[in-house]
């Protein structure tokens, strides 16, 4: 496979699976009553949250800048696209260690009572990017060398 072809099938996958994601609810919380919290929703607010002193939500919420600068620098070719990607993925991992969510500006928390597809997904579609990243380096790096080798030999065998 190209790398090109690796590059396209991750980045087509991963925006898929993220835009599925967003349709869907991220967590059930008991908040007074139990409710169900829609992803687009955490999307939208979690930008906003250290505003209300939500840090830790904030910097979770930071995943996806991330996720959208490693797809920017990813089609770029730029290496650091595997860094930024890697702490998207640690960041959206990090959050299914979480009993408790703030709810407001109050610092009102609410219990975390488990968390629904929504959340799987997006944390699969940041994954899915990390992975595609880290394949298509490894495979551009293995091509490099096999090609870079090969050349080595032909001038080899001329002298």
């Amino acid at each position: 496979m190209k790398s090109i072809q690796i590059q396209t099938i991750t980045i087509v996958l991963s925006v898929i699976v993220f835009i599925i994601s967003l349709t869907q609810f991220v967590v059930t919380i008991d908040y007074d009553i139990i409710e169900s919290v829609n992803s687009w929703q955490y999307l939208t607010i979690g930008s906003v949250a250290i505003f209300g002193g939500g840090v830790l939500e904030w910097l979770i919420w930071l995943a996806n800048p991330l996720y959208v600068i490693s797809i920017i620098l990813f089609v770029k070719h730029y290496k650091l696209s595997m860094i930024t990607a890697f702490l998207a993925s640690f960041l959206a991992v990090i959050f299914s260690t979480w009993e408790e969510i703030r709810v407001d500006e109050k610092g009102v928390s609410a219990k975390i009572i488990h968390f629904e597809l929504g959340y799987y997904l997006w944390v699969s579609s940041i994954l899915l990017l990390t992975t595609g990243i880290f394949i298509f380096f490894r495979h551009r790096s293995k091509r490099k060398t096999h090609h870079d080798g090969h050349h080595h030999k032909t001038i080899n065998q001329t002298h």
